[in-house]
């Protein structure tokens, strides 16, 4: 197989593991009633708060509707509380609830397991090589965006 053909397959198997991934992922968090879209609001208030709704929905590029829906979802579960800005009376500041810090340790427990589950069958010296590599693609990604979409222009 030559080199262009052995990225694209790698490219198509990345993205079928990542599809069954949520898919199974979805399946182990249904009990929970909270989709992927409020995990990532929970996961950006967590790192960020007290953070505005403006601020999660740059940053997981969501319309500001999209995120207020999904936080009023959780303020009604009990997972995130509203505060009025102190600075700015108009700004709704949110921050985790002591319920929400233990969703989100539920979560990270589900996918644990989901994780030891899925890399079962690999060796450690296979475990140890594909981090290396998710690693140096990952660099590689970080390092040099503008160069990686001018070379595709010119292809």
């Amino acid at each position: 197989m030559n080199r262009h053909k052995t990225i694209e397959t790698i490219f198509e198997l990345q993205l079928a593991t990542m599809k069954a991934w949520k898919e199974r992922m979805g399946t182990a968090l249904k009990d929970i009633n909270v989709s992927f879209q409020h995990i990532g609001a929970l996961m950006t208030i967590r790192e960020e708060q007290p953070v505005l709704g403006k601020e999660i929905a740059q940053r997981l590029r969501l319309t500001p509707s999209s995120v207020t829906q999904a936080v009023d979802h959780l303020v009604k579960a009990g997972y995130v509380t509203r505060e009025q800005d102190e600075k700015d009376r108009r700004a709704v500041r949110l921050r985790l609830t002591t319920e929400g810090e233990q969703l989100i340790q539920r979560i990270h427990e589900k996918r644990r397991q989901f994780l030891y589950v899925s890399t079962a069958t690999l060796t450690d010296k296979e475990l140890e090589a594909e981090l290396r590599i998710q690693q140096k693609m990952l660099a590689a990604v970080q390092e040099a965006p503008e160069q990686q979409n001018s070379n595709e222009e010119r292809a």
